[in-house]
């Protein structure tokens, strides 16, 4: 089985690379930004030309913030990417599966959101993403799409890092404590796809997430508290540090369709974020750079 993968460099795209690489009777092809570019139609021919069996895209434009002002380079990537991605597949026959995000809702629901729930971005990179969805369903019909939320890992910037850097500043930490969402780690994203890719499911879009939802200002205690830092948190709300890009207050997503159609599902997000938590120690212990 030949799957490639695009923006294997990336925090989800190195445990994909990782995961799949892991797995017999698979051929892993590898792209990045600098070797194909998906916002140019010439990469449907590269890709086309490869005859693979799965089309898996990793990359993505994340910069929420600097969206706002640079949107036509969010919708290039986001959007027009994926649509030649999804162009790609249907010609070669190939299986997609691209990423998406919580962010194509407003977070005004009283409940976690559904995969057919309407969406309704706040953000010019949530409409950039739910533009590449919707591109993509037009195009091909064999494809995965994931909505996947709040991912930490290895080597990148992310969340669980910049709370490790605070317990190390002085003075204590404000943190938002009015947006909801369930922290997931990349490890466990790319398994899970690993896994369907070897027992496929019906095609369609999916939530994929740990169990469980906090907010912000809760997972900051709790990375505190296992690393054995006193350091306080205090509560804050999103309006007193205003940004400029708007954040769902509620970003929970509901996955039990995907939990039901694969018989699989994450851990909850505080197991989960310990046992991440606990390689960094192993790493540290043994002399290793964990990053």
């Amino acid at each position: 089985m030949k799957i490639v993968l695009i923006g294997y460099r990336g925090l989800l795209g190195q445990d994909l690379d990782a995961t799949l690489s892991e797995r017999p009777n698979l051929e892993l092809i590898r792209f990045n930004s600098e070797t194909l570019d998906i916002r140019e139609a010439s990469c449907i021919d590269t890709l086309v030309s490869l005859k693979a069996d799965w089309i898996v895209n990793a990359s993505a434009y994340t910069a929420v913030d600097a969206a706002e002002d640079d949107k036509d380079a969010a919708m290039a990537l986001n959007a027009l990417g994926a649509e030649n991605l999804a162009k790609a597949a249907k010609l070669s026959g190939a299986t997609l599966i691209h990423f998406s995000t919580d962010y194509v809702f407003d977070g005004t629901k009283d409940t976690a959101y559904l995969e057919d729930d309407v969406p309704n971005p706040l953000n010019v990179y949530g409409a950039s993403k739910l533009a590449g969805e919707l591109a993509i369903d037009e195009q091909c019909s064999d494809y995965y799409i994931f909505r996947i939320q709040w991912l930490y890992g290895h080597g990148k910037a992310n969340f669980v890092n910049t709370v490790l850097k605070l317990a190390n500043n002085e003075g204590d930490i404000n943190m938002v404590a009015d947006q909801f969402g369930s922290l997931s780690w990349t490890a466990d994203i790319a398994k899970s796809i690993a896994k369907i890719i070897q027992a496929p499911i019906p095609f369609g879009t999916y939530h994929l997430a740990s169990k469980g939802y906090a907010n912000w200002a809760d997972i900051t205690r709790h990375i505190l508290r296992q690393i054995g830092s006193n350091k306080a948190v205090h509560d804050c709300k999103t309006d007193s540090y205003p940004r400029p890009a708007k954040r769902p207050l509620n970003s929970r997503l509901n996955v039990n369709k995907l939990n039901n159609a694969t018989g699989l599902e994450i851990g909850d997000w505080d197991s989960r974020l310990d046992a991440f938590l606990a390689t960094l120690s192993l790493a540290t212990n043994t002399g290793k750079n964990s990053e």
